[in-house]
């Protein structure tokens, strides 16, 4: 039986019930939930007791549910001051503590029109081109994979990584690692924790020589161009306004780049959950970094 993991931090309380939520909706699959929480930030420190509340929220929303919890610290790595960058390695080495070969992922604050399927690449298209931030993932890619190429399709660059949610398999995970610790040899988490120690690993540089890390595109791009897999791209859309490509029908998706308190209580309200005032004086301590 497959499982599904999401990835949650305190910034996200309200958001993961509600990715939970949207996940009972949208199928009848009911697999094994484990739950990956960032305990290694000043979110955590915000928030006493954030475990046991989370906890208690999900056993009271979704009885029967029952899932696993995992904290970052588990995994034993060195400190990574970012928790953005904390969450992409903790998704890369999903294998030390998941069941199975193959497993449904997604952060904690993703609303989805419909399950993604097996083997279906989501993507936007790249609209942005020659920007800092398009250089610096690129620099990413090819220091971890060694190429020149980028995804594209007919021509147009595409990127994954703004649609956080899709299935990844042990097989996968163990042959990408394979191939950066190759390519640059040394182990593939340690040449991330170096990079990430001289700062060159960064959300967003000075330079084009700065490396801003995109886990989903680095394992699709290792997928497709490497390992040569047959995979069917299918266009996703963040549901926030954007117009869609002329001729395209996207599947939509709601997600968000910050934390609950950049939404209002009404707009989990609207969801069907029940945000205490408790809980959203909770939300308001916790910081965006």
């Amino acid at each position: 039986m497959h499982a599904a993991a999401l990835i949650n931090y305190p910034g996200h309380f309200l958001s993961t019930l509600g990715t939970i939520k949207n996940f009972l909706e949208i199928t009848e699959w009911r697999p094994s939930w484990y739950i990956f929480v960032d305990d290694l930030g000043p979110q955590w420190d915000a928030w006493p007791n954030y475990l046991q509340d989370l906890k208690t929220a999900i056993n009271l929303n979704f009885p029967g549910l029952n899932p696993t919890y995992t904290l970052f610290s588990e995994f034993k790595f060195p400190y990574i001051w970012d928790g953005w960058l904390r969450q992409q390695l903790i998704k890369l080495n999903l294998d030390r503590f998941l069941p199975g070969d193959l497993w449904y992922v997604t952060d904690g604050d993703v609303i989805c029109e419909r399950l993604i399927a097996a083997n279906e690449v989501p993507y936007n298209y790249q609209k942005t081109h020659n920007t800092l931030i398009n250089a610096q993932q690129y620099s990413y890619l090819k220091q971890m994979l060694g190429i020149s190429e980028t995804l594209n399709i007919d021509g147009d660059n595409v990127y994954t990584h703004h649609i956080p949610v899709r299935w990844v398999s042990r097989d996968d995970l163990h042959g990408l690692y394979r191939h950066i610790s190759d390519v640059n040899g040394n182990d593939s988490n340690i040449v991330h924790f170096n990079l990430m120690r001289e700062e060159r690993i960064i959300g967003y540089g000075p330079t084009a020589e700065h490396q801003s890390m995109t886990e989903w595109d680095l394992l699709e791009t290792w997928r497709i161009l490497i390992d040569k897999q047959q995979s069917r791209f299918e266009y996703w859309l963040i549901d926030d306004g954007g117009q869609p490509e002329p001729d395209h029908a996207p599947t939509y998706i709601k997600t968000f780049f910050g934390t609950d308190r950049d939404k209002t209580p009404e707009y989990f309200q609207k969801q069907g959950l029940q945000v205490s005032t408790g809980v959203w004086n909770r939300v308001l301590t916790i910081s965006r970094t």
